[in-house]
């Protein structure tokens, strides 16, 4: 499925990600890259000049275990985070 979206060949996609695991995290990387992208858009400007997108997905990964584990308020812990962010 991801080869018609993505506009290529099966031989392509497996010169590039030998494995699903690279695929995986190629993904991963290009959605956290749009999701930090999108908060400097919307924040207008006031988003940490230093914030990458490994902080982005080291943030994912907390708020999954916070929520899975139910260790806390979501919520509270998003504002935290996003306080955190802010320039």
């Amino acid at each position: 499925m991801t080869v018609p979206l993505a506009g290529v060949g099966i031989g392509t996609l497996y010169r590039n990600f030998p494995a699903r695991e690279a695929l995986a995290e190629a993904a991963a990387e290009h959605r956290f890259a749009e999701m930090l992208a999108f908060a400097r858009t919307q924040a207008g400007g006031t988003v940490r000049a230093d914030a990458t997108t490994a902080d982005v997905y080291l943030i994912v990964c907390a708020l999954a275990a916070v929520i899975r584990n139910a260790a806390g308020d979501w919520r509270r812990f998003i504002e935290i985070i996003l306080n955190g962010l802010g320039s």
